[in-house]
């Protein structure tokens, strides 16, 4: 879709004619946007600024409070895991309050160079720390998994006194009574969540800026994106600025962020985790599946949060399966000899880059170390035809609801991009299409043109069975093979620089993909852009478009030292046993 604009300016006379057949409402609401959306956007983010800016004054001052805890300390609790930090408060070595005050700070400072948070409630986290202390003071015996353990959560995810605005305007200042199912599950476990993470506008872009709160940017490289629309939680996640975040991801939201920032995400299967109280922009759209997941610095702790949202999603929400964390599937996963992995390094949309192929290749190599088999695939269900089927799902409203939350708030470039292929009329579309395939020699985006718009709720139901038949030729191709996990490139690219995202869209499709088949997915940190190894060589004036534009931007100088990652997928509801698989190839890597 983000590639719309250029098939359009080609057809010069008739894109005029179509700016000149706009209804009038059309042109009244661009009007509007240009006269009265921008100054109302100002107000709004000059405003947030303030109000972080209290709140981090606020934060500070309670944290001079706090006894200190010795630079070691707290050097020992910024590299602990979850179940470590719980351990230690049993043990006495340190309190809730004090592993609070750590990350807090760390928080301020990784959000002062990366923009990376929305909110910080310091009153409710330190009465939630304190609560935890006395329970522990009362009896070590009982602690939560999480007790104690400072926890972030997304803009969208709904934390009572918060604003959940989707990064746009009209949702700011507009702070939730009730916290998320997913929320309650983890205060419920112990832990103390004390703030909340920026995201891009809508959500849909791997590039997390908009209006409300300005751009988050990647703490490895601030010249670099986080990545979206979990961006923000991955920044701080990496800074060591919380212990675990939760993310949602619809096309790559968890997995793009953790890739672009060197961190470990889960998306889950459809209704593993419990939705109620994540806001959407798209509610009710269940084509391409969006779910919660943890983000963490370690396999351990997507595990234990993975534990406490999935044992607690019957109680709390009756959307989800039932079915809680099976300790056994994953304890033997984890220790399971001989495994066979299928891998591919070009989904038959785009292929990756130097780098991610590079990083694909060390996981490869680091699992047969191991005794493991690795065999190339042509991953089933992928390729055009899914891409295809996930625009036509995705722009089934013709974009009215994106539309209808944005109302005159002026458009980032990614989703304004995203607009250009749904809104304008069938025949300029034909006309842009037949140009990309004929003229460009590029029938990836021409496909996306064709099918890209308003749907009929007849033909809607056949996109669904359409679906379902590329869930089942995914699940036939890991059955032929006799796979159990699928391993790809985090996304064919490393961390994009900032504004670019726009041109390189389609590269989401290395994770967006897995959103419409519904399969379970890890991205596992491996290596770092190398400025003397991962060079792209050769011409590509004659490739697709797409890979013309990646290429271009694709910078290893500037790049130098970006981390790389792998997605490692399986079978849908196998949750457990991925989370098992990736233990051991985060082992294997570190061996």
């Amino acid at each position: 879709m983000q590639h719309a604009q250029t098939a359009c300016a080609v057809v010069g006379a008739a894109t005029v004619a179509y700016y000149a057949s706009r209804s009038l409402a059309g042109v009244s609401r661009e009007l509007s946007r240009a006269l009265f959306g921008r100054s109302r956007a100002k107000r709004v983010f000059d405003r947030k600024q303030t109000e972080m800016e209290e709140q981090i004054a606020r934060a500070l001052e309670w944290c001079a409070s706090v006894p200190p805890v010795k630079p070691a300390l707290e050097e020992k609790i910024v590299a602990a895991t979850a179940s470590e930090l719980v351990a230690m408060q049993k043990h006495k070595d340190v309190t809730a309050v004090q592993l609070l005050m750590v990350f807090v700070k760390r928080a301020i400072v990784a959000h002062n160079k990366t923009n990376c948070l929305v909110w910080i409630g310091i009153g409710d986290a330190v009465a939630q720390a304190e609560a935890a202390d006395a329970k522990r003071k009362e009896s070590s015996k009982d602690l939560g998994p999480l007790h104690g353990v400072p926890v972030s959560i997304k803009d969208n995810i709904d934390v009572r006194g918060s604003d959940s605005t989707l990064g746009m305007v009209r949702y700011a200042f507009q702070p939730r009574n009730e916290d998320a199912a997913l929320v309650k599950l983890i205060k419920g476990a112990g832990g103390v969540v004390f703030c909340k993470t920026n995201i891009p506008q809508t959500l849909v872009a791997y590039e997390s800026t908009n209006h409300v709160f300005g751009t988050a940017k990647n703490p490895h490289n601030t010249d670099f994106a986080c990545g979206g629309s979990s961006g923000g939680e991955a920044a701080l996640v990496a800074a060591c600025g919380s212990v675990i975040g939760i993310g949602t991801d619809i096309g790559g939201s968890i997995r793009i962020p953790c890739h672009f920032c060197g961190i470990y995400g889960l998306k889950p299967s459809q209704w593993r985790v419990p939705a109620f109280g994540i806001t959407t922009p798209m509610a009710g759209q269940e084509a391409a599946c969006s779910v919660a997941g943890p983000m963490a610095r370690s396999v351990d702790d997507l595990v234990t949060m993975s534990r406490v949202l999935f044992n607690g999603s019957q109680s709390v929400d009756g959307n989800t399966i039932g079915v809680g964390f099976r300790d056994a599937v994953y304890e033997a996963a984890k220790k399971q000899k001989k495994l066979t992995f299928g891998y591919y390094d070009d989904d038959g949309f785009v292929a990756a880059s130097p780098a991610c192929k590079r990083a694909l290749r060390m996981a490869i190599t680091a699992l047969e170390k191991q005794g493991h088999t690795c065999v190339p695939i042509t991953p089933g269900g992928l390729g055009l035809p899914c891409v295809k089927l996930m625009y036509s799902l995705l722009s089934a409203d013709g974009g009215r609801t994106l539309l209808g939350h944005l109302g005159t708030e002026p458009i980032i470039a990614p989703i304004k991009n995203l607009f250009a292929v749904v809104l304008i009329p069938r025949a300029l579309k034909g006309l842009a299409s037949w140009y990309m395939r004929r003229v460009k020699g590029d029938p990836f985006i021409a496909a996306v043109l064709d099918v890209a718009g308003e749907r009929s709720v007849q033909e809607y139901w056949l996109l669904q069975h359409e679906r379902q038949q590329a869930r089942a030729e995914a699940a036939a191709v890991m059955e032929q093979h006799g796979l159990d996990a699928i391993l790809c490139p985090g996304l064919v690219t490393p961390a994009v620089p900032h504004g670019s995202s726009a041109q390189v869209g389609y590269g989401a499709m290395m994770t967006g993909l897995l959103n419409v088949l519904d399969m379970p997915s890890v991205v596992v940190p491996v290596t770092n852009v190398d400025r003397a190894t991962d060079r792209w060589e050769g011409p590509y004036e004659r490739a697709p478009v797409i890979e013309q534009r990646i290429r271009r931007m694709y910078d290893v100088e500037r790049g130098h030292g970006l981390p790389v990652g792998v997605q490692i997928y399986g079978k849908k509801t196998a949750d457990e046993a991925l989370l098992g698989y990736a233990q051991q190839l985060d082992a294997a890597l570190k061996a």
